[in-house]
């Protein structure tokens, strides 16, 4: 009879348990595909040289000038971008080298050459490569307006 009751006692008490654990669980994986959906919803491929100017200001993007040396020298966006030439040798290499889990912004002359290396760090498997549609050329019609 004890053991009956000790089992009347606790039953309820581990269904509470069990269900807030559940409960947790699901709200937790809501988050997770809220922020899944939030950050997918950013990751647009082509971007506009207004959205691509809003992502340059975060610290979390590295910006890539995939131009020439030639191209680099008649001036960039910022002069913080790195410089990885699209026409180099090694450049799928070059791009291997960075980490495949931070967030990239890329650029060119005109939005081509980035729009591939983009491509390409998508199938390098990094997880963010965005690049500017129309690239340095869209950059300097529209911000000098």
């Amino acid at each position: 009879m004890k053991k009956i009751l000790a089992i009347v006692l606790i039953l309820p008490g581990l269904t509470l348990i069990i269900s807030a654990l559940y409960e947790k669980k699901d709200a937790t994986r809501e988050i997770a595909d809220e922020e899944y959906a939030h950050h997918a919803l950013s990751l647009e491929k082509d971007l506009d040289v207004a959205t691509f100017e809003e992502h340059m200001k975060k610290e979390e993007f590295t910006i890539i000038d995939v131009r020439t040396t030639e191209e680099i020298a008649e001036g960039k966006i910022i002069d913080s971008a790195l410089e990885i030439n699209f026409y180099d040798d090694d450049f799928t290499e070059q791009l291997a080298a960075l980490d495949p889990d931070e967030n990239y912004l890329i650029y060119c002359r005109s939005g081509n050459r980035s729009n591939q290396a983009a491509n390409l760090m998508s199938q390098l498997g990094f997880t963010s490569a965005q690049h500017l549609k129309g690239g340095i050329n869209a950059w300097q019609r529209d911000t000098e307006n």
